[in-house]
This record gives C-alpha cells, structure tokens and sequence, in this order.
C-alpha cells in the first residue's frame, strides 16, 4: 500500500487537510524562488504558476512552496519573511486537478538528491548568475532547510529529457521572469493545459473576505478597477537606486497625474460605470487626488475604505501588507473593467486572472497617448519601458 503524506492547514476548516500518495515512484517538482532583486510576489507567483503547467504536463507532483513577502514594503529575503503556501492559494482546490506534495513530504523525499534545472539564462551575464544561484543556495539551506547542488561550472538548462525522466527529485530555477509562453517556444510550442489557472485561486480566507466586502465598495454595484504603480522614485525611495534630483517634481510639472484622472473618467464613462476602486501603494495615495479631479470623490473606494469596514478577517489582513496585496488583487479581478500598469507584474497577474473569464483589461500605457513619450524622458531608476506581450481586452 503507498503511503500518504498529510498537508495541514491552519486556517481551520475552509482549507482541509490534503492527503496524496507518496511512492517511490513519485516524481516532484518544485519552484525555487531567486534570491534577488526583482523576485516580488507576483514574480513569484507567476514562476509558481509556469511550473504547475509544466508539473501537470510531465505528471509530476507538485511541492506546494512556500512565497517570500518582498517587494513594495519589504525589500529583503529573510525566515520572516516566508509565507506558506496555504496562506497565498486554496491547497484543496489545487488538489482537485494536481498532484500535489507539501515542502515536508519533499525535504523529506529529496533533501539529498535534488537536480536542479534553470530558465533564462542571460549567457552574456553569467557571472551574475551564478552569484544569483549561490545566494539561493545560501537562502534555501538556512531557511528553508533544503540544499541545493553546487554550481558545477555550468546550468543545466531546462530539459525535456530530465522533465520526463524516472528522476524523482527536480526543482526549476528562473533566473529573471520565464512565463508559460517562454515554455511554449522551449518545447516546440506544446499546448499547455488553460484549465489549470482556475484551480489556482486565492486562500479561503482572503476569498470570503472579497465576499464580505462586496456591499461597501460602490455598494454592491459594477466598479472600475484600476491598480497604480508608477514607480516613480520607488527605487530611490527604498535605497535600491540613487534619486534624480528632479524626480519629486517631474510628475506635477508634466501634469501626468491630472491627465491620468482624464483618461479613467473616460474609460469609465464609455462602460458606463460611475464608480471606481483604485488599489495603490501606501506611497502613491496623490493618485486618488488626481481622480478625483474628474471623478466625484465619493465615488472613489480605495484601501481606507476596507479599513474603516468590519469584516470577520479584518484584524487578519489589514495589518499585512501581503495579504492586503491579496485582497486587493481579488477585488480588482471582480472589477466590470481593469485598467492596470504594464510595468508591474501585479497588474499582469490580474490581467491573466480577468482573461480566463473573458473580463475587460488593458493598460495605461495603452490608453494613454503621450504616455510613453512622458515615461522616455525619466531615467531606468523612475520608470522602466516594457509593455508585456499580453492578450488585452479594449
């Protein structure tokens, strides 16, 4: 008889416990996070969710990894920093369609005996790297308890031959954003499963709370959602990057902001919404100012407004700015229409979410004309110039 491993939640009975078999003939898969800059939440997620197609499409297991808490307000990897698994996603709907491991099973498993292969290699930056990989090394032996292989002098590059081989223990390293369409092209444009973003959703508890939450934002009725990150001085503001001197007053004199406000209201008005929730960093709170140059200001529900709402999960959320970012995204995915920032993956994470139900996005960048024109004047360490090849909705 095989014998079965038991993931444990303790958020209480809306996330029971998982039992899968466990035999020697189990093959896992696990995502490793990067240890660097850049590798925010939604980068993570994003990671997490390329490797799960690529698990169901090799019949692997899947390790059910924990995320770090990095980016926005917390610029460092540390054990404080981990968040399980099952504070992120919904464990027992993902187990309706995987197989699925926890970190335990697997440690337990493969601890010794991992190989590890890697995605987006920058064959130009190969020195940085493998500073990258031993600093995850590092990281992943001190606090998640797992040792990775020494670099041997080369990266094993992902490999279809590996993915579907009897080798038991094998975790993806992606170096920089590799997402479901980068694998596409790496496997001869194999046709992942679609179906498996929709048993990927947030943990019950941030669920019910969006639930909650549905009558005090425009009172139960069909709202624009919009996400701003401008990113504006964000890298200077936290260290990372030297500020340009002017970078404080850059936005005003343009009157970006005020255009910004202009645009939305246009937006909302073609799809004949009269109300709005706008989800921001704590640093960018001017934005709600600049909407409501053109959209009454109590039409306009943000963060403070959950704040001063009663809701059974309240004290659970409002103080965590991870679980806040949570809710805020399922609050955006509700939205009648998106309106994100190409630039941030959290945006695009969203955007992936509203496709699969053929819900109405796009971004800034898109919609606003002189945009690009405005954002190619600001240095790297303001604002950087990608718009992601994403299906978008007008």
């Amino acid at each position: 008889m095989p014998k079965y491993c038991y993931y444990k939640s303790t958020f209480g009975d809306d996330n029971p416990s998982i039992k899968s078999p466990v035999n020697e003939k189990q093959r896992f898969l696990l995502y490793i996070i990067p240890s660097r800059k850049g590798a925010g939440n939604s980068v993570q997620y994003e990671g997490f969710k390329t490797t799960m197609k690529i698990a169901d499409y090799f019949g692997r297991t899947l390790v059910l990894t924990p995320f770090l808490d990095h980016g926005g307000m917390v610029r460092t990897f540390s054990k404080d920093n981990v968040r399980q698994f099952h504070e992120t996603f919904d464990v027992a709907k993902l187990a309706q369609k995987l197989s699925v491991a926890s970190m335990e099973t697997f440690k337990a498993s493969c601890n010794q005996n991992i190989t590890v292969i890697t995605a987006a290699i920058a064959f130009n930056k190969l020195q940085r790297d493998i500073a990258i990989y031993n600093e995850t090394r590092i990281f992943y032996r001190n606090v998640m308890n797992i040792s990775l292989p020494i670099f041997n002098n080369k990266f094993v590059n992902f490999s279809e031959d590996i993915l579907q081989s009897d080798v038991m223990c094998v975790g993806i390293l992606q170096l920089r954003s590799f997402n479901v369409r980068d694998m596409s092209r790496r496997f001869n444009r194999v046709s992942f499963n679609k179906e498996l973003n929709s048993y990927l959703v947030k943990a019950p508890y941030i669920m019910n709370a969006a639930n909650q939450l549905q009558d005090t934002i425009c009172p139960g009725n069909s709202y624009f959602a919009f996400h701003w990150r401008n990113k504006t001085g964000e890298r200077c503001f936290f260290g990372d990057e030297e500020c340009p001197e002017d970078f404080s007053e850059s936005f005003s004199v343009l009157k970006f902001g005020q255009r910004i406000g202009t645009v939305v209201g246009e937006l909302m008005d073609k799809h004949n919404l009269t109300c709005i929730y706008v989800a921001h960093p704590s640093w960018s709170k001017e934005i709600v100012n600049y909407l409501s140059l053109r959209i009454p200001r109590k039409q306009i529900f943000s963060f403070a407004n959950i704040t001063a709402t009663d809701f059974v999960e309240k004290e659970e959320i409002v103080t965590d700015f991870y679980k806040i970012s949570l809710l805020e995204k399922e609050i955006c995915a509700r939205g009648k229409y998106f309106l994100g920032v190409a630039e941030s993956t959290w945006s695009r994470d969203v955007v992936e979410e509203r496709n699969q139900y053929k819900l109405l996005s796009t971004y800034l960048e898109l919609v606003l004309p002189f945009a690009n024109k405005f954002l190619e004047k600001l240095p790297t360490s303001v604002w950087r110039r990608t718009i992601p090849k994403t299906d978008v909705n007008n």
